[in-house]
């Protein structure tokens, strides 16, 4: 990058204050955010409608894209100020598609009220955490603990609508394509590593439980199933199975 540019991106930068620069931040590693979640996750004491003075200033900036969803709901995306500060790919402006929209907000909402709080790894945070840059590691979102990232590692699936055991399989698949991987079998060895299923509701997820109990696993994997409603506004309603 030219000196030019560098001193170009500086004095966009300057523009953001602490919290408007955590909220980009997040925006660039789930994709998404809403109102709730910036109440949420930044400005916890304050109404929502402060929020969207923050966010509605933010989109007027050219920080953050809004289009709407449900209900006239409005969610944000990385604007194109953020694109040509932080080098994130152009596409990212653009609405998303039905299941790309659910499977972030899911994710959002899982990150939103995990207890304790997360962050969802960049790209080169996962290669550098298992010191490897391979395709099969970035496939599926990494969690660590805000306070502790050398703590639980979690790798998050989101259930699109198929059977408890189409889900099963490819958390099999997620686990077996890493344990080649001295960090991710280090993690599973000592039971730091957590697979976790995003799903629309609590019948669902008990048939999900059930089905993972029914397979053999690495010892030392662990495994979190989390409802998140949000993935049946989304879709329509997904199919719960009864097997």
């Amino acid at each position: 990058m030219s000196s030019g540019k560098r001193t170009s991106n500086r004095r966009i930068r300057a523009e953001l204050g602490a919290r408007d620069r955590r909220i980009i931040d997040e925006v660039i590693r789930l994709r998404v955010l809403t109102n709730e979640s910036v109440r949420t996750l930044f400005l916890p004491t304050s109404s929502l409608n402060a929020t969207t003075k923050v966010t509605a200033r933010l989109v007027k900036h050219g920080w953050l894209n809004s289009y709407a969803f449900i209900e006239r709901c409005q969610y944000f995306v990385a604007g194109p100020k953020t694109i040509q500060t932080f080098g994130i790919p152009t596409s990212r402006v653009r609405p998303l598609g039905p299941q790309a929209l659910a499977t972030h907000l899911a994710m959002l909402d899982f990150v939103s009220r995990s207890s304790p709080r997360l962050r969802v790894m960049t790209e080169q945070e996962i290669a550098s955490l298992v010191s490897s840059d391979a395709e099969t590691n970035r496939g599926i979102p990494h969690a660590v603990e805000m306070a502790d990232s050398s703590g639980m590692l979690r790798l998050v699936r989101v259930d699109l609508g198929g059977t408890p055991a189409h889900l099963v399989s490819k958390l099999n698949a997620d686990i077996r394509s890493r344990v080649g991987n001295s960090q991710y079998a280090n993690l599973v060895a000592a039971k730091k590593l957590v697979l976790v299923t995003l799903t629309p509701t609590e019948t669902k997820k008990s048939l999900i439980e059930t089905t993972i109990r029914k397979k053999s696993w690495p010892n030392g994997l662990r495994f979190s199933v989390f409802v998140t409603p949000v993935l049946c506004q989304l879709l329509g309603g997904v199919k719960t199975y009864g097997r």
